[in-house]
């Protein structure tokens, strides 16, 4: 599903599509489906205790809401996805 390079793994990417799919308030969907996720990485950390930062830029296939999100991934395992793209 994922192309590209991302600091996110397989359980991470899934929860992410989930989020993307799952109803705003007010009935709104980002996305009713997600065929492929192209990544690309706008910044990268990693702290001193080895937990990551990165914020990635997912160009996103079969979305009907939006082209592309920002998708961060902070202390290694809590997923922030914003700036939806028309």
């Amino acid at each position: 599903m994922l192309l590209g390079r991302s600091n996110f793994d397989e359980e991470m990417i899934s929860s992410a599509v989930d989020m993307l799919k799952d109803e705003l308030p007010g009935g709104w969907k980002i996305c009713s489906n997600v065929e492929r996720i192209y990544s690309k990485i706008i910044e990268e950390r990693v702290a001193k205790n080895g937990k990551k930062f990165s914020k990635e830029k997912w160009y996103l296939v079969g979305c009907d809401g939006a082209s592309y999100v920002f998708a961060t991934l902070r202390n290694s395992r809590i997923i922030q996805i914003s700036q939806v793209s028309p």
